[in-house]
């Protein structure tokens, strides 16, 4: 998911999880920020979570994963909803 593109169908991509997941998994969330953004995505997940980040070649931008329990498509979706207001993101 592109920022850009966020007309995304939250219906359609709960659908979609909850046939990929069985609840409650393990979800792995991947970003790539700006990297004066990378600590606004950290605290999305909170401090007891588990993220790992590496920075690109120039340094400029910073990828982003953690692996998270997720007890439901909609605790997904609330995730991804707080990440698309971080400037530059990109959800992949």
């Amino acid at each position: 998911m592109h920022k850009e593109n966020m007309t995304t169908d939250y219906t359609t991509f709960a659908q979609r999880l909850d046939t990929a997941h069985d609840w409650p998994c393990e979800y792995t969330f991947k970003f790539i920020v700006p990297h004066q953004e990378a600590i606004r995505v950290q605290e999305i997940f909170g401090p007891e979570a588990s993220v790992r980040k590496v920075a690109s070649r120039t340094g400029k931008y910073i990828s982003v994963t953690s692996e998270v329990i997720m007890t439901s498509a909609e605790q997904v979706i609330a995730i991804y909803k707080q990440a698309e207001t971080i400037e530059g993101i990109v959800m992949l």
